[in-house]
């Protein structure tokens, strides 16, 4: 036995043994001693984030729905995964989220934890989401929208020469997941020694919902619900759940899937934007070919303000919001950041409901080919490759929103934490899922948010716009 590990080991990955063999089926355990993280238990004997490591270690297909704020990108980093992988020779583990920009949020707390843990690691942690310590012996993370990259994998096992394997499959953020991730991840669990971990909010797509309904059923899953009353307050603050009610109203469909982690049912109304997408965005973008734009959203009334938004190959560089109603000094506000920036006149779009028209017809009139943008009227299909060719969107709100969402969401977009006043408005608008896309009204939000306008976002929204108008008024 001795000379075949000699000879075979080096080619499987088995020169090293397992550091912490001995917690292999103690992940709380490993937790403590190793992981200097402490698993925490639901308040009052309800189910927490020690009863996710318990199934896993008894039942191995592991289901988890939760509300907001639960940490499991730190979970899974800091001691999910390196429990995994330090408690067993050749462990396997894949995982996968609902965009790359989660896949490597998940891989940078990986990372952390290598860095801040007492005791040593063996192999390599690389920047790209990877973690190498042998040949059969690997961590990757792998993107959810390359398909090929999730198939064919299994645990290897005692069949390997002195190696005990072990594969563990991981979808995050099951609610922006694809079911082609789940069937490829699923068809994994083919040894014994093989475990299935997915989690998410309650958000609804077109399989999680279905999936989690049957998985209750299923004897096989081992399924998990933890509504924030179930979080003590060390990781969730004491009045959260109260402020998040006053907020979104405990009837609507927000509450009941960012608090008490329930799917809504038939409700149609979803936010367009989450906290995840701009921090995601901050790590994917790279400047695109579109130069620089400004957005511009004109006050409606009394309490709202004009606000500009200037981006500079899709990375916001500069935003203000003012008050006035007087359409000719926000006409030289706007022409001030035009020179400032030295933004082409096909380049700026500006918001033509009430006051707007008369701003733009001003601009104008002083030679500047602004686009006067009528959210209201019909699409343009500058963005059609972002949002989709098959996707129905209502009008030029809605397709500006739906173009904003899948940019960022590439990276092809990004907002700088300097400007995180865009992300908290951003992240309040909803969107109607009907027959089409549709954007809420901004009367219906500015009731829901008690007076509160997006005009930041708006704006933001505006400067996505690639069809600068060409039928403007040349005074010489």
């Amino acid at each position: 036995m001795r000379l075949a590990l000699e000879m075979v080991g080096p080619r499987i990955g088995l020169t090293k043994a397992a550091p912490f063999h001995e917690y292999r089926h103690d992940p709380i355990g490993w937790g403590r001693d190793i992981g200097n993280v402490e698993p925490w238990e639901g308040v009052n004997g309800t189910k927490g984030q020690a009863d996710i490591l318990r199934a896993l270690v008894k039942k191995r297909k592991v289901a988890v729905l939760g509300c907001n704020g639960l940490g499991k990108s730190f979970q899974l980093g800091h001691l999910i995964i390196p429990w995994f992988m330090t408690t067993r020779v050749n462990a396997r583990v894949r995982h996968t989220a609902g965009t790359y920009a989660q896949v490597m949020a998940t891989h940078r707390k990986l990372r952390e934890a290598s860095r801040k843990c007492l005791h040593t690691w063996p192999g390599v942690i690389n920047k790209s989401p990877q973690w190498e310590i042998g040949p059969e012996w690997l961590c990757d993370g792998v993107s959810p929208d390359n398909a090929p990259d999730m198939q064919g994998l299994h645990a290897t096992g005692l069949d390997i020469v002195g190696g005990d394997g072990g594969l563990l499959a991981i979808i995050e953020e099951a609610g922006a997941a694809q079911d082609f991730k789940f069937e490829a991840m699923n068809s994994y669990m083919t040894r014994e020694n093989s475990y299935f971990l997915i989690q998410g909010n309650a958000n609804r797509n077109d399989w999680w919902e279905d999936f989690w309904n049957k998985a209750e059923q299923d004897p096989s899953w081992e399924t998990i619900r933890i509504p924030a009353e179930n979080v003590p307050p060390h990781i969730i603050k004491a009045g959260w759940a109260e402020e998040q009610a006053a907020y979104w109203n405990e009837d609507s469909a927000q509450y009941k899937i960012r608090v008490k982690a329930q799917f809504a049912g038939d409700s149609d109304e979803f936010a367009v934007f989450s906290m995840g997408d701009f921090e995601g965005a901050l790590e994917l973008w790279r400047p695109n070919a579109w130069g620089v734009h400004a957005g511009v959203d004109c006050a409606r009334g009394n309490s709202d303000k004009n606000a500009i938004v200037v981006q500079k190959h899709g990375k916001v560089i500069y935003a203000v919001s003012w008050h006035s109603q007087d359409m000719m000094k926000v006409a030289d506000r706007v022409e001030d950041v035009i020179a400032k920036f030295s933004i082409p006149g096909g380049n700026v779009h500006i918001d033509v409901l009430n006051m707007g028209a008369g701003v733009v017809d001003s601009l104008r009139r002083r030679g500047w080919m602004v686009e006067g943008c009528d959210f209201g009227g019909g699409l343009k299909g500058d963005h059609n490759e972002a949002i989709g060719y098959g996707q129905k969107v209502k009008n030029r709100r809605a397709e500006l929103y739906w173009a904003a969402r899948q940019n960022l969401r590439k990276g092809i977009c990004c907002i700088p934490p300097e400007w995180q006043e865009i992300w908290k408005e951003a992240t309040r608008v909803l969107y109607l899922d009907k027959d089409e896309i549709q954007i809420e009204p901004k009367e219906r939000i500015r009731k829901r948010l008690k007076g509160k306008s997006t005009d930041f976002t708006d704006a933001w929204v505006m400067s996505m716009s690639l069809s600068g108008s060409a039928d403007y008024v040349w005074v010489g």
